[in-house]
Order: C-alpha cells, then structure tokens, then sequence
C-alpha cells in the first residue's frame, strides 16, 4: 500500500504532527506548497493535514476538490481549541457540509497558538478575540479555558495525540 502526507502548515504545528506521522507510518510527507509535483492518484492513502483558521480548514476545499481514488481518505486538522470543545465540533462539521463526508476520516488535534510566527493581521484577530472572550458576562467552561489559552503562545500538540490516527491508518490502510 502507498500512502503520502500532504500538510499544510502555518506556524508549525501541523508540520510537526505530519513528520510524526510520517515516522510512525513510514510514508512520503509533502508540504502543501509542492503537492503540484506529485501524482496523488497513485497513492492508496492520502492523509491530508491542515489547520483551522477562522472557522475555515487550509486549503481544505483544494484538497475536496481533488479525484482521487484512494480507498482512504485521512483529513487531519490541527488548532489551538481544546479536542472537547463544542465549537470546535461545529467548525469540523461546518468546513465538510457541502462535500460526501462518508469519504473522508476526521481527526481532530490540539496543537497550539505561536504568535511570534503569526502575521500581525493574525495578532490582531487573536487581540481582538481575547478581549472579547474576556467581556463575555457568563463563561461557560470552555470559554473560560479558551480565554486563559489565547493570551500567549502556548504549545498543546504531542506525538501521543496521534495514536488513534495511526491506529486508523495501519487497520484501513495496510
């Protein structure tokens, strides 16, 4: 079986899940930025890893787009919400509504915020978002938790968070 990584990664974090995923299964892993140099088609597995951004998965609409044949497709999103979070549902729901999602498996990993290799439109926003989180007159749990995360950068992602993907991968896939 062949299987390849393609990650789409801002600040590193979903770099580093896919090289630990690339040594746990040992695939190809390639950089969204190159994916036009391979033939994605002959590959059995594509995981395919991105980050949330805004409510909307990298590049994930290039990657529903494609036709490819692959008995198994893997998406892998990456973000700094913590994995029980109900939003974070929502957004993961809402990012494959328009697309047969039966055809796709789902993982879900922490990972985390680094404001030093963010952009200052992205600095803004997360200003912006803190402060709003911080206003709200009642917090449930989870925005209290989120309120405390966003004020600094802050690093949740571990090579254990993957094992339920590599779990699915090595019974799907091999």
């Amino acid at each position: 079986m062949r299987e390849v990584i393609i990650y789409c990664s801002k600040t590193g974090f979903t770099k580093r899940y896919a090289q630990w995923l690339q040594e746990s299964l040992g695939c190809s892993c390639i950089p969204w930025e190159e994916v036009q140099t391979v033939d994605l088609g002959s590959y059995d597995t594509v995981i395919f890893a991105s980050w949330i951004h805004a409510g909307k998965i990298q590049q994930l609409p290039w990657f529903l787009s494609q036709s490819l044949k692959a008995a198994t497709k893997i998406v892998l999103v990456t973000g700094a919400a913590p994995p029980d979070n109900e939003e974070t549902r929502r957004t993961l729901e809402a990012n494959f509504k328009d697309c047969r999602q039966e055809e796709y498996k789902v993982f879900y990993l922490q990972s985390g915020l680094c404001y030093e290799k963010m952009g200052w439109k992205d600095r803004l926003m997360m200003k912006v978002f803190s402060k709003m989180l911080d206003r709200m007159k009642e917090k449930d749990g989870t925005k209290k938790e989120m309120a405390g995360l966003v004020k600094n950068s802050f690093d949740y992602s571990k090579r254990e968070n993957l094992q339920p993907v590599i779990e699915y991968a090595e019974r799907h896939c091999r």
